[in-house]
């Protein structure tokens, strides 16, 4: 059985490179920053790196879940979202 349907799938592979490409750009970008402006906005430049992965994950996820590609139709999605605040906020509480 298929749990999911082929739209969903491209909506997935559809937002995943898109995520994909902005997390080059942002890498790049802060690259050039780091490199020729000499501008370091993290402690160091392994924690800048897996903050510019977090937020495109983060973005990634959101927009799956609001585009509907995780969840069936008969699901809630208004519920997931709010749950997911809920883990942001106590991420950043922490």
């Amino acid at each position: 059985m298929n749990k999911y349907d082929d739209d969903q799938k491209f909506i997935r592979y559809k937002y995943g490179y898109y995520s994909f490409n902005s997390l080059i750009v942002l890498i790049a970008l802060n690259y050039i920053f780091g490199q020729f402006f000499n501008f370091q906005w993290g402690a160091t430049k392994e924690l800048e790196i897996i903050i510019l992965i977090g937020i495109t994950a983060l973005c990634f996820i959101n927009i799956c879940v609001y585009k509907n590609a995780y969840f069936f139709n008969h699901n809630n999605k208004r519920g997931a979202s709010i749950i997911l605040c809920k883990q942001i906020v106590l991420l950043q509480n922490n």
